[in-house]
């Protein structure tokens, strides 16, 4: 069988188009380069200050040598129990390990300090890294998905699988990012001036409700908001109210991720909300001149508007996630919507539905923070609010089938309508909004004007 080895600057590449026979020989023609991997641990050997530079940028399984691995994590284990990193404690924490011997004994730690590189050069050498690493699970990663493997899965779980493969390794690749404070602070005080300076009606962006947005400053980036409630107090509206303001005055890119309701009756909720129609009897088709004139405008409107929806109830958190990156890649995106949690697909069965609500609501909140947007998921409450007698106030408790949705939000926020259980003068179309939780803000009750027939939540004023 044709064999052929690249060689060009050090750094070992595989041809695909090479026969290769055992497993053993595949793993030698991926990419690597065994004396930068020597380099990078000869200069921690030096000098133990320098693997602060390394420790949650570069992992052991990096290395493409197992015995340079083994090593590495010996290193770590050191600098975590701030032992000096020399070749005494090495040598020491490589024998407690086991594998000493494995990885070529003292003599083979002592060569490393011959191919070791300045300092100043370290990060250039951690970047070639993990480069290398990268490409390698990549390779790895193809040849998984052609694998016999793959054969008994069904087309659905075989896209899931090869989906989850590569997101996971562009998630690790993108979380190996430091970020210098003054950059950060320079971020911060942009956003203070825009709001200080009246460019901006919030910190993050707007809800489109002042009196809502003076309590939670708007939608932050990486936050997990969630809009809570019973059936009918008005979820979805107040998502779509969100959603549309954000869509046309802000001018933000939204994707609206619907598992209830089909993208057409969306639409026509936000059409009749934009012209101030009776949506139910647009639905039966009582229209008039006025009417068609207003929806026209409305349509105008929201065709400008760069909100995505897409609806499906066969959405997991990695399809999301997914859709999502791809959207940020090629359009741009700014905010995420999900109607509703409770609906998503778990990955993978858990034990309990507890279990499958917790993995669902911490994968909404690293969707939030690996694409730095504010992501909106509504979810349902159990019927505690309904069983109490005289106060059907939601609370935290109430929160359908995981403790972890309190845990993993940032903000809480609950949809109640009084008038559902005691309609009277004085609660006719109010809404009370409750800020129950908010990881760097206050709680608070807000009261907003409910429009029923419009679907359409407005700042309650009085004289």
């Amino acid at each position: 069988m044709g064999k052929r080895k690249a060689y060009k600057d050090n750094v070992y590449k595989f041809n695909e188009s090479q026969e290769i026979g055992s497993s053993e020989e595949l793993k030698l023609y991926l990419p690597h380069n065994t004396e930068l991997e020597k380099a990078i641990l000869g200069a921690i050997l030096l000098d133990g200050r320098i693997i602060n530079h390394t420790i949650g940028v570069i992992e052991p399984a990096d290395f493409f040598l197992s015995n340079h691995k083994e090593i590495y994590r010996a290193m770590v284990e050191l600098s975590e129990s701030n032992a000096p990193i020399d070749g005494v404690n090495l040598h020491a924490r490589l024998s407690k390990n086991g594998v000493l011997e494995e990885i070529g004994g003292i003599a083979y730690v002592a060569s490393l300090i011959d191919g070791a590189i300045r300092t100043t050069n370290i990060a250039s050498y951690v970047k070639q890294l993990i480069e290398l690493s990268t490409e390698r699970e990549l390779k790895t990663a193809g040849r998984l998905i052609a694998s016999p493997s793959f054969e008994d899965e069904t087309t659905t779980d075989a896209i899931l699988k090869a989906r989850k493969t590569i997101d996971n390794i562009a998630f690790r690749t993108e979380s190996k990012k430091f970020t210098d404070l003054a950059s950060i602070v320079s971020q911060v005080i942009d956003k203070i001036d825009d709001v200080a300076s009246g460019r901006k009606k919030a910190f993050g962006i707007s809800t489109g409700f002042p009196s809502l947005d003076k309590v939670i400053c708007g939608l932050q980036d990486q936050d997990l908001i969630l809009i809570a409630g019973r059936p009918g107090m008005g979820k979805t509206a107040l998502a779509l109210n969100i959603a549309r303001h954000a869509a046309v005055i802000e001018q933000k890119k939204v994707a609206f991720f619907s598992l209830e309701m089909a993208q057409e009756s969306l639409v026509l909720r936000l059409l009749c909300t934009d012209a101030e129609l009776d949506w139910h009897r647009v639905r039966n088709g009582f229209m008039t001149r006025e009417n068609w004139s207003r929806l026209a405008q409305a349509q105008q409107e929201l065709a400008s508007a760069q909100l995505m929806i897409y609806d499906d109830t066969e959405l997991n958190i990695q399809t999301i996630k997914s859709l999502a990156r791809r959207m940020k890649a090629e359009n741009g995106l700014d905010l995420i919507i999900i109607d509703y949690l409770q609906l998503i697909l778990p990955d993978e069965n858990k034990p309990s539905r507890e279990q499958e609500v917790s993995a669902i609501s911490r994968g909404l909140k690293c969707i939030a923070k690996e694409l730095n947007v504010p992501v909106v998921a509504l979810a349902q409450l159990s019927r505690a609010p309904d069983m109490r007698a005289n106060d059907h106030k939601p609370q935290l408790s109430d929160l359908r089938e995981s403790g972890s949705l309190e845990q993993d939000s940032d903000v809480v926020i609950f949809t109640y309508r009084e008038e559902w259980y005691q309609p009277t003068e004085e609660n006719n179309g109010i809404a009370e909004i409750i800020i129950a939780k908010q990881r760097n803000g206050p709680t608070d009750e807000i009261k907003l004007a409910f429009i029923k027939h419009l679907t359409k939540f407005a700042e309650l004023w009085r004289d």
